[in-house]
């Protein structure tokens, strides 16, 4: 890797780092908190609701393709990031939230799933690392305290495309980003064949 690419690889992280001390601060104070502040934003400012498993839903954007370009990726950027042996990180903001993301697209057979997950893990809010191949999503690793997660790869599972724990303290798989593909205008169906100029949106995540 470059040196170019290494500092653009850093600027990222360090993007990434800043917003994630805070919420390792804010995710420290325990399950108690989050869901209460979610639900007083959730009343006020219906941007969030709690979820039926203990996360915060965050409704990003509720008409894809027409959702606003921060909350897009396109296919080329992510594959552009694979080729420099990075994954693409995202800070999406909603309101006074924002989601440090993750965008990828996991590969099984001939099919492509464009996926995105929040990067804090679970157990206590550290940042987590992709592992595996960096053109095909496979799972996460937490430098912290050594959590493993596993994206589940099976189509007939209730879980398929959820980042699994597999390893270590983390209570929880990590928080997903929900995403649609569409090109031209047109959602895809998932599994479909993705094509560059492919547009990635994310529309509901959990805090």
């Amino acid at each position: 890797m470059g040196s170019s690419q290494r500092m653009n690889v850093d600027k990222d992280r360090r993007d990434i780092l800043k917003i994630l001390i805070g919420t390792s601060v804010s995710l420290g104070l325990g399950g108690i908190t989050v869901p209460l502040v979610g639900a007083l934003i959730g009343g006020k400012a219906n941007l969030v609701k709690p979820s039926p498993y203990g996360h915060i839903e965050v409704m990003l954007c509720e008409d894809p393709p027409r959702c606003p370009d921060d909350f897009s990726v396109t296919v080329s950027e992510i594959r552009n990031a694979s080729a420099e042996g990075r994954p693409l990180f995202r800070l999406i903001k909603k309101g006074t939230m924002a989601i440090p993301t993750v965008f990828g697209i996991v590969k099984i057979d001939q099919r492509e799933y464009p996926v995105a997950y929040n990067i804090v893990c679970t157990h206590f809010g550290c940042p987590v690392n992709q592992s595996g191949p960096a053109d095909n999503m496979v799972g996460f690793f937490c430098p912290c305290h050594g959590s493993s997660f596993s994206i589940d790869r099976d189509p007939a599972s209730p879980t398929f495309l959820a980042a699994l724990r597999i390893a270590g303290p983390a209570p929880r798989p990590l928080r997903p980003v929900k995403v649609v593909a569409a090109r031209g205008g047109e959602l895809l169906e998932p599994g479909a064949p993705l094509l560059d100029g492919d547009v990635i949106y994310a529309v509901k995540a959990y805090v």
